[in-house]
């Protein structure tokens, strides 16, 4: 869905991958204000390995900085 709303905005496909983890952040603050206590997340399916290599280092390296940032980040990631 990233790289077709990438394309949708007549950006280039890459460009979806930060707006898509933007929105990820975005749906765990609206699921821990409605109390919702966990989230999965689908991200990456074996599909997405038949992608240029480049590709899917960028896609690893952004989700490393995100799932770092969201460690961090309280409102999204809290202890119990």
């Amino acid at each position: 869905g990233n790289r077709r709303w990438a394309r949708s905005h007549l950006l280039a496909p890459h460009a979806g991958h930060p707006r898509g983890s933007d929105k990820l952040v975005d749906a765990l603050h609206w699921s821990l204000d409605a109390g919702v206590r966990a989230v999965t997340v689908y991200a990456f399916s074996l599909e997405n390995f038949k992608r240029p290599r480049e590709e899917v280092d960028a896609i690893f390296a952004l989700a490393e900085r995100r799932i770092a940032a969201m460690i961090e980040d309280p409102g999204v990631v809290h202890e119990r």
